[in-house]
């Protein structure tokens, strides 16, 4: 689930355009996943579900959610533009690695 203020980074994972959510909300992309970590930020959030994938959304200016748009390619805009990852995604730097945990900084 998330709330709050989506930031026009799509922190939330939601991707239906809302600037908030005063309720939580289940986020779509996530059903049916168990997670067992994950670190939130201002622009951009990272969860590892407990089969150890990486999943990622937010803001992806400076490739920080693993997508190199001059590399990789999506084919639907619902997922990907040249600034977000709208929705959480598998990592693709990091498919196929069993991640245990994850931190994020924040300077």
């Amino acid at each position: 689930m998330s709330w709050g203020s989506n930031c026009n980074h799509h922190v939330l994972g939601h991707n239906d355009g809302r600037p908030s959510k005063a309720m939580p909300k289940i986020i779509d992309a996530m059903r049916g996943v168990h997670f067992v970590d994950i670190a939130c930020g201002s622009l951009h959030n990272v969860a590892i579900s407990g089969q150890g994938d990486v999943y990622v959304w937010g803001d992806n200016r400076s490739n920080q959610c693993g997508f190199d748009i001059q590399q990789h390619t999506i084919e639907s805009s619902e997922i990907l533009d040249k600034d977000h990852v709208r929705i959480p995604t598998l990592m693709p730097t990091l498919f196929g690695m069993k991640v245990t945990n994850v931190a994020q900084f924040v300077p």
